[in-house]
């Protein structure tokens, strides 16, 4: 068994019950990045868009993608789900009607309307989170970069995602008449004949997917592994107030755990943490309580020793 840092530790609900989510799965990823070429020259003498105006319609064109929610029986969530419907049934009464009557559709459609967490845990997502252009305020921008990390869901391929992203933005392409090359050398991704490229010499718009990483296979959620770990959990975080409830979750974010996919099938994430025992979570000053890191150690050394008397 693997065991690496990932969903949030112990999440209380109102009833009582205290919910361990682990994380059996990752989602993929795939980093875009898209340089622009265009022509330069004076800002009095501006064209109707500049390069950073064509990159803003880009951007708005990325984050416009309906990446469409889907969920499964073998899927994590709908394991949380039915999880949750049977500890806090009053907790979501319309959304365990779904899952009762078995139309995942709607399911589906309900989950992705809750909040952020619960949409993207079923389906892809998109940030655009750099942009690059501009030497001087006075000066058309002659390239202008944007950089684009992509979440992949199970449904969903990161070959996939790469055609939608040339679907999306064919459309400004053609507008302003750039020439594109995308994902040269990419073995794993081949063009296809609808894919823009070479329709005019406006400037030019070059894609390229690094960091690409599949959605890892899933760990299963039962056998000797998954029963030491979720009853170190139980014991280490049991309260007189509510049963401790550990279930298989969808990793959202990636761990190293990738690296070691060929040494185990039983590779888990989770954090040994109370709510509130981490502080400024993934900024400049991330850190956990002093208390909190005494109950993590507490907890691992449990997890070593039922670990060391499980027969797998």
């Amino acid at each position: 068994m693997i065991l690496d840092e990932g969903t949030g530790g112990i999440s209380p609900s109102q009833d009582g019950t205290r919910y361990a989510p682990v994380g059996v799965l990752e989602k993929g990823h795939v980093d875009v990045t898209f340089d622009l070429a265009v022509r330069g020259g004076h800002s009095s003498t501006p064209p109707s868009h500049s390069g950073i105006g064509i990159a803003a319609e880009i951007v708005a064109a990325l984050e416009a993608h309906d990446y469409k929610p889907q969920i499964s029986t073998d899927n994590p969530v709908y394991g949380r789900l039915v999880c949750q419907m049977q500890y806090s049934p009053e907790s979501d009464p319309e959304l365990f009607r779904h899952v009762r009557s078995g139309d995942l559709d709607k399911l589906a459609a309900e989950l992705s309307l809750k909040d952020a967490f619960s949409r993207y845990s079923i389906t892809s997502s998109v940030a655009v989170t750099i942009i690059q252009g501009g030497l001087k305020i006075n000066a058309l921008t002659e390239a202008v970069m944007l950089g684009a990390n992509f979440r992949v869901a199970p449904h969903n391929s990161i070959a996939q995602i790469q055609q939608d992203i040339l679907d999306d933005i064919k459309p400004i392409v053609e507008k302003y008449g750039l020439a594109v090359t995308a994902y040269e050398g990419d073995g794993a991704y081949q063009v296809p004949p609808t894919a823009p490229s070479g329709v005019g010499n406006n400037g030019t718009l070059t894609l390229t997917a690094t960091e690409k990483f599949p959605v890892t296979p899933q760990a299963p959620a039962h056998g000797a592994a998954w029963d030491a770990l979720a009853g170190t959990i139980r014991y280490s975080f049991a309260s007189k107030d509510g049963v401790v409830v550990p279930f298989s979750e969808v990793m959202m974010g990636n761990t190293d755990t990738r690296h070691y996919l060929d040494l185990s099938p039983n590779i888990y994430r989770w954090l040994p943490l109370l709510p509130g025992d981490m502080v400024d979570y993934h900024a400049v000053n991330e850190r956990v309580r002093m208390m909190a890191s005494v109950k993590m150690a507490e907890f691992y050394y449990d997890l070593i020793r039922n670990f060391g008397r499980t027969d797998i």
